[in-house]
């Protein structure tokens, strides 16, 4: 997968997933439930990278899926109070220099 690709995703999705409405309780419960599968899906994603050689096999996959979901809740945040798409997609690429 290419950088441009993955910063153009990043920033697709933060722009998406900014809409969502945590004012109500149950909104706060769903959203905090979608963080935790995106947190999943990341680190079953990582896994398979490592299963497939894509990833070397001593990675760590548990604490890039929170270090990515860190950084796709604040590109939210940004993306919910003005951010552009080249800024959300500055933020990508700087977050892809510590990706392993």
């Amino acid at each position: 997968m290419s950088t441009d690709s993955v910063c153009a995703g990043w920033a697709s999705y933060a722009a998406r997933r900014a809409s969502a409405s945590p004012r109500a309780p149950s909104s706060a419960t769903a959203l905090r439930e979608r963080r935790n599968a995106d947190l999943g899906l990341f680190e079953r994603r990582i896994r398979a990278d490592i299963a497939t050689g894509a990833l070397p096999a001593d990675t760590e996959a548990r604490a890039p899926a929170w270090y990515a979901g860190a950084v796709l809740q604040g590109m939210f945040r940004q993306s919910r109070d003005g951010a552009t798409r080249e800024e959300l997609e500055a933020v990508a690429e700087r977050a892809l220099s510590a990706w392993p």
